[in-house]
């Protein structure tokens, strides 16, 4: 995991622009996800979906993307449909979890909360994520068999 990074403005194109090219991309670089291998994901809020901020991930990621436009914009890469089931770990997981954690102590402050996230990412387990990563193919399996309805009450 990257982050968490705290923002204390509205997130716009150029402040997401400042995050992908400040602090994403050089970190992503420098643990070797820029293989091809990796999948770059996001989903179609407006500051995400500039042509300019595209273009930034397109030209770093390539192919490996999974963005609202992107297959529009450059002819690769796959949609992530606006209003697509939470398929991802971090959608169907980790926002969760990690919610579950923070607010189980209830921070009073700004300060408080920022440093009760900053520990909580610290302290999810490596082996959980990757139970949860592998089971991303079995949610990918239960949406077809739900012919892209709704997954969460389906038993396997």
């Amino acid at each position: 995991m990257i982050g968490p990074i705290f923002i204390n403005q509205s997130v716009d194109r150029d402040v997401y622009e400042g995050i992908l090219t400040d602090y994403f991309i050089p970190e992503a670089k420098k643990r070797g996800w820029m293989d091809g291998k990796h999948y770059f994901q996001q989903d179609g809020t407006p500051p995400h979906t500039t042509n300019e901020n595209l273009e930034i991930i397109n030209r770093h990621f390539g192919p490996p993307v999974s963005a609202h436009k992107c297959p529009g914009t450059f002819g690769e890469g796959h949609i992530w449909p606006a209003y697509s089931p939470d398929l991802s770990p971090l959608d169907f997981f980790l926002w969760g979890y990690i919610k579950d954690k923070i607010y189980k102590d209830n921070p009073k402050s700004i300060e408080e909360l920022e440093k009760a996230i900053t520990n909580c990412f610290k302290s999810v387990p490596a082996e959980m994520l990757h139970r949860v990563i592998a089971s991303f193919p079995n949610r990918l399996r239960m949406v077809v068999i739900a012919q892209g309805g709704h997954i969460e009450n389906i038993i396997n």
